[in-house]
C-alpha cells in the first residue's frame, strides 16, 4: 500500500528523532517501523467500517498516512483498545 506524498511530506524528509518518537510512543508489540505503526491505526480504523467495504477503507486510511495525514495521539495509542460506546455494541 503506497501513495502518493503530499507536497510538504516530499519537501520534508523524515527525521531519526521523529521516527523514533513515533516508535517510541506508538509502537505495539512487535512493531518495528512507523509502516508496522500505520497498517495497524488503517486496519484498526477500517475495522468500524462494513465488512464488505473494510480493505478498501484500510487501504485508504494507510495511503491517507503515508501522504502526511497524522491521526491524534490517542487514535494512534488506542487503536488496539477494544471498541466501546454506541456502535460497539452493533
Amino acid at each position: 500500500m503506497t501513495g502518493q506524498l503530499s507536497a510538504v511530506a516530499e519537501a520534508v524528509p523524515e527525521q531519526a528523532i521523529c521516527r523514533e518518537a513515533l516508535l517510541e510512543k506508538y509502537a505495539k508489540d512487535k512493531e518495528q517501523t512507523i509502516a508496522d505503526v500505520r497498517a495497524r491505526v488503517a486496519r484498526a480504523l477500517a475495522a468500524a467500517e462494513r465488512e464488505d467495504g473494510r480493505a478498501d477503507w484500510e487501504r485508504r486510511f494507510y495511503e491517507a498516512m503515508e501522504a502526511g495525514f497524522i491521526p491524534a495521539g490517542r487514535i494512534n495509542s488506542a487503536t488496539t483498545s477494544p471498541p466501546s460506546g454506541p456502535r460497539a455494541r452493533r
